[in-house]
């Protein structure tokens, strides 16, 4: 091409014929902002719902019963345990379960409270087989699930196995691993 030649170029179409090309339908509309509406409060609420990494989440306490009262149920018992575990430091926290009356199985609630009095809730169920022998101390295992929780722990999921040795006399101790996220 030399200089005086003029480049070929397609007519530019003005802005309205721009516009006028692109003819959604209302019912077009209605979709895309349907799921505009569906997919927005997803997009912005998964990060928050999948939290930060799990990180590991492990501790040891001593703990005793405070009351054990026998229900159609089973035996409910109060305890409360002392310690010290990851990302809570030194702790006391506060079970509430049920022993079956086969003596092996049991299942409750926990409430860990740090020291600047965030939560943790977890509930947990597991089995102390040799309980029932009445020769101690026996171990026992379980498994928990981290269900929330205050402060810092508002949205805290995650869970792990939890062993322990029953002293019998109400005494026992506790170690756990798992994950938390929060």
């Amino acid at each position: 091409m030399n200089a005086t030649e003029k480049p070929i170029l397609p007519e530019p179409r003005s802005v309205k014929k721009q516009i006028s090309a692109i003819n959604f339908t209302k019912k077009q509309v209605l979709r895309v902002a349907r799921l505009l509406l569906i997919v927005t409060p997803i997009a912005f609420s998964a990060p928050a719902a999948l939290g930060a990494p799990a990180v590991p989440f492990k501790g040891q306490g001593n703990g005793h019963d405070l009351a054990v009262v026998p229900q159609a149920d089973g035996i409910h018992i109060s305890a409360v345990v002392a310690g010290n575990a990851t990302h809570l430091g030194h702790f006391n926290e506060k079970l509430d379960y049920v022993l079956a009356y086969d003596f092996v199985h049991f299942s409750g609630t926990a409430t860990f409270t740090a020291a600047n009095g965030d939560e943790i809730f977890a509930t947990f169920y597991g089995s102390i087989p040799g309980f029932s022998s009445g020769i101690f101390p026996t171990p026992y295992s379980s498994t928990f699930t981290i269900t929330g929780g205050t402060g810092r722990f508002q949205n805290a999921s995650g869970g792990g196995v939890i062993t322990g040795q029953d002293f019998g006399n109400g005494l026992f101790n506790a170690a756990w691993i798992g994950t938390l996220n929060r």
